[in-house]
């Protein structure tokens, strides 16, 4: 059913870190999953992981900023706030702080 949210959502986190991941193929699954469900923390996070893996800063940005604001976000809020960070440099891949990034976002 193309247009299970649960069935994309699956599918997208299957392919995760497999060879190539994330390809057009994968984006576009997890597009369609956001677009079945948008209010999902899971399918949220999914997709702004894949898209920032795969170049596109803006996409996961947008689809990572209402979840991180969401004032009873949790833990997905936390996670889309780390994503968020290392999307704008504040965080190294590592987990580490980047000290100049870090100091200009406090200020």
């Amino acid at each position: 059913d193309p247009g299970n949210y649960l069935t994309l959502l699956l599918i997208g986190r299957s392919r995760s870190g497999a060879p190539g991941y994330p390809n057009a193929n994968d984006l576009a699954i997890w597009e369609r999953a956001y677009i079945a469900a948008p209010q999902l923390s899971d399918i949220r996070l999914g997709a702004g992981h894949a898209f920032l893996a795969a170049g596109d800063r803006a996409t996961a940005l947008a689809l990572l900023e209402p979840l991180a604001n969401a004032p009873h976000g949790g833990g997905a809020a936390e996670e889309a706030q780390k994503l968020i960070d290392r999307a704008n440099g504040v965080v190294r891949e590592d987990g580490g702080e980047d000290e100049a990034e870090a100091g200009a976002a406090t200020d």
